[in-house]
């Protein structure tokens, strides 16, 4: 009889312990179905770590203890990146203002910290300087150059477009530029050290280089008549048109830089920083596919004021043509 009791007693225990377990499971079950948090990408996740960083570099160590990141690009560039009133706010806009916002976000998630963006306007030397000397975490718009690789790295590319001469329309008849003359003797603006500037020379060889360090002073030498052209990429090309109809493009002359010289806009960055370069190249291949960078050089036309620039370009974005 104490036998038979003690098997009861134990079968009971049993049942016991295993409604506990089920009740367990259904409640574990009910917090996975639970509505994810909202954030500014929901259907984004977040990036992994990279699988062969044993440990954070230089750049992601000190984001995580400070929680501030930094990054550096001239502001006169639209629709890359400009300034624009909000609310009688001076504001910074533009798709590249987007894009290091975004990065900002992604940078978050995987460190599993809140991190503040710096912005510093820097011109192009300026940001080459900044990187080298760490005063800056990342800089976005530089091409990845084999002169520039033995000081910083580079992600993969995510933006180019054509370049384009820009003339004053009261030129246009002038012999200087007819098609055949192929610039002999015309005096261009070009920004100063630019695959812009290396390949025009190269086009054109019996044209006469003149460098400036920012666009509009570029601009401002074509309309004052300190020079016989200038170039500018597609789209700023465009936009300077658009804005100034005492300047016009001409179609013939423009020209592509050879992608072995300039593959590419890209992010640059302190050597050593393995794991924020892996970071952010699987940030640029997911936006790139899913449609997302195509919004933000779309939503900074529309930050313009003016969303039918969209019909003036004739290719948003030539990276893998």
């Amino acid at each position: 009889m104490v036998r038979k009791f003690t098997l009861k007693a134990s079968l009971l225990v049993l049942v016991g312990i295993l409604m506990l377990t089920l009740a367990a499971c259904a409640s574990s079950s009910k917090t996975t179905t639970e509505k994810p948090a909202a954030n500014d990408s929901p259907t984004a996740k977040p990036e992994e770590k990279p699988e062969e960083a044993k440990e954070l570099g230089p750049v992601l160590t000190r984001v995580k203890e400070t929680g501030k990141m930094t990054t550096g690009f001239a502001a006169q560039t639209p629709p890359w990146r400009f300034h624009k009133m909000v609310n009688g706010k001076d504001t910074l806009a533009g798709f590249e203002v987007d894009l290091v916002y975004y990065i900002t976000k992604e940078v978050e998630k995987y460190l599993g910290v809140p991190v503040e963006l710096e912005i510093k306007e820097l011109q192009i030397d300026g940001a080459l300087a900044a990187l080298q000397a760490d005063k800056i975490d990342f800089a976005p718009t530089l091409s990845a150059t084999e002169e520039r690789k033995k000081n910083m790295d580079f992600s993969i590319p995510y933006h180019r477009s054509l370049q384009t001469i820009a003339i004053r329309t009261e030129d246009k008849d002038k012999p200087l530029f007819k098609e055949e003359n192929q610039l002999a003797g015309a005096k261009i603006g070009s920004i100063k050290g630019s695959s812009t500037s290396v390949t025009l020379l190269e086009k054109y060889p019996k044209a006469e280089l003149f460098e400036l360090s920012k666009a509009p002073d570029i601009l401002l030498s074509l309309l004052n008549k300190k020079v016989d052209a200038a170039v500018f990429n597609e789209k700023q090309g465009i936009l300077y048109v658009k804005a100034n109809p005492e300047i016009m493009l001409v179609d013939y002359l423009k020209y592509d830089v050879p992608k072995d010289r300039d593959p590419g806009a890209s992010i640059a960055f302190p050597k050593g920083n393995e794991d924020f370069i892996e970071l952010v190249d699987k940030v640029l291949n997911r936006i790139l596919t899913d449609g997302t960078f195509a919004k933000f050089e779309k939503k900074s036309l529309e930050d313009l004021n003016d969303p039918d620039l969209l019909k003036g370009f004739t290719g948003e974005n030539i990276l893998n043509q």
